[in-house]
């Protein structure tokens, strides 16, 4: 499973489609910030990584809605991070699933490390030393029905029980990209957003 943020971001400006935040060492899809395809933390287009990512794509939708200024803390952070490389120390990520990694400096980011991290600077996750630090929490941390899952988030807010992601071929324009809600998100999910701001998807591929 993969982590990465939903949201619209600015570097677009005809663009109405949601973007995805997210560090990977996998880079297929161009990011639209530098428009070349980076290995790390990058802004790519949902319906790009929905076309090529091999297996299936779900959102989770975070209630309430995101407030004006929470939305630029999140879009400041991006900024901030935006091309540093994935963290690929399997030492981190072993530790990781036992939560034991010291705090990070934030030179390098795997997939929920960098959600997490993002969910505490917009005040959504305790940080340390009131909660774990980001390089603490596993991607499975970010599923609804994960035995072991640590998500405390605070200010009343909650994720959504995930829905699939419709791929945007040339028979879902004008409809609505968000399916059924997955059954075992453990086994089918690809990839997990925690969707910041987006509560349908719609496509305009012809």
């Amino acid at each position: 499973m993969v982590v990465g943020l939903l949201n619209r971001f600015e570097y677009e400006v005809f663009n109405t489609q949601p973007h995805v935040f997210e560090s990977t060492k996998l880079p297929v899809c161009q990011d639209v910030k530098q428009g070349i395809v980076l290995h790390g933390v990058q802004i790519v287009r949902l319906r790009d990584r929905v076309d090529s990512f091999e297996g299936e794509v779900a959102v989770r939708r975070l209630l309430p809605p995101l407030s004006t200024r929470r939305i630029f803390r999140l879009r400041a952070f991006a900024e901030e991070v935006h091309g540093r490389p994935f963290n690929e120390s399997k030492w981190v990520a072993a530790r990781a699933f036992f939560r034991r990694n010291a705090p990070s400096d934030c030179s390098s980011f795997f997939c929920s490390e960098l959600a997490a991290e993002a969910y505490q600077r917009i005040g959504l996750l305790p940080a340390p030393p009131m909660g774990l630090s980001a390089n603490n929490y596993i991607p499975a941390d970010f599923s609804s029905i994960y035995p072991g899952a640590h998500l405390p988030l605070g200010m009343g807010f909650r994720l959504e029980s995930e829905r699939l992601v419709l791929p945007s071929d040339t028979n879902c324009r004008g409809r609505r990209l968000v399916g059924p809600r997955v059954e075992r998100p453990q086994d089918t999910l690809g990839h997990c957003l925690p969707n910041v701001e987006i509560s349908e998807i719609r496509s305009t591929k012809s």
